[in-house]
């Protein structure tokens, strides 16, 4: 019975002993905030996107959103199949907490948030979600 003891004792002490030491706690924060990478600050998001998103009354909805480093945006939206429906918005916008969506400040009344992705921007609805559904591959902008 000592003889096991002793060598619950011996391997225990083996294992403790080999366990590393931590790092400062500084270190450890600045790993971690370093490795932090989202759409904002990893990706080359600045520029023209187009597509044509689907529309409930009229052939689809022809999109152009250019997006600039200043946080500055314009948008001209045609609807296609009507005559004069080009509207134009021009503003800035706003990066949510994590980075990767983008808001539309001065839009209320329509969906104004789109996900930044690599080269795209996928639109989102008006609580902020993805679209899902057989159309949900056609709410995408690609970057010219």
């Amino acid at each position: 019975m000592k003889k096991f003891v002793l060598s619950l004792l011996i391997c225990y002490g083996a294992f403790t002993g080999c366990k590393n030491k931590p790092q400062h706690s500084e270190e450890v924060d600045q790993k971690v905030v370093g490795d932090i990478h989202n759409a904002q600050n990893s990706l080359d998001w600045e520029g023209a996107y187009t597509g044509i998103l689907p529309c409930a009354d009229c052939e689809g909805i022809q999109i152009k959103l250019i997006i600039s480093s200043d946080n500055s945006y314009s948008l001209e939206q045609e609807y296609l199949g009507k005559e004069a429906d080009t509207f134009k918005d021009h503003g800035t916008f706003s990066w949510d907490d994590n980075g990767t969506i983008i808001t539309l400040n001065n839009i209320k009344d329509r969906a104004s948030k789109y996900f930044v992705g690599e080269n795209k921007l996928i639109q989102l609805d008006l609580q902020g979600n993805k679209i899902t559904g057989e159309l949900s591959d056609r709410y995408i902008l690609t970057k010219e």
